[in-house]
């Protein structure tokens, strides 16, 4: 059950590590495009 509970927690820290990637490239790429 605990381990269960960690795995859910460390899934939800993955995502959110996923979209703040993902966010941050995006916005790279927009101030770059706007540099351009």
């Amino acid at each position: 059950m605990l381990y269960d509970k960690y795995l859910k927690i460390k899934y939800k820290i993955v995502c959110n590590v996923q979209l703040i990637l993902l966010y941050s490239k995006y916005k790279f790429i927009e101030s770059w495009k706007l540099n351009v």
